[in-house]
């Protein structure tokens, strides 16, 4: 499996849990849904023997929550980018850029 696809699956991983407040999300087990007909048919954990305990968020907000996901990682990954770049040089750093750095 690429690692495009691994991110990808991550973020619909993330996306998914993170409609637990909303849709009671408890948890499936196999693989991660690719679309709408996997994600309508996802097999609940043993222990809860539910997906959902409230009404499920749609494919296409899991969807949408994906993207943010993967777009919030980017912009990360862009700004410890930015700010390598921009010590290397002596320049100055943005905000988001200086979160960046662990020190």
């Amino acid at each position: 499996m690429g690692d495009r696809k691994l991110m990808k699956n991550k973020h619909i991983d993330n996306a998914i849990a993170s409609f637990s407040e909303t849709g009671g999300y408890r948890g499936y087990q196999g693989d991660t849904p690719q679309n709408e007909t996997d994600f309508a048919n996802l097999q609940p954990l043993e222990v809860y023997g539910v997906v959902w305990e409230n009404t499920p968020p749609t494919w296409s907000e899991v969807m949408v929550k994906a993207e943010e996901l993967e777009q919030e990682e980017q912009a990360k990954i862009d700004n410890k980018a930015n700010a390598k770049a921009k010590l290397i040089a002596g320049e100055a750093l943005t905000e988001d850029e200086a979160n960046t750095i662990v020190l």
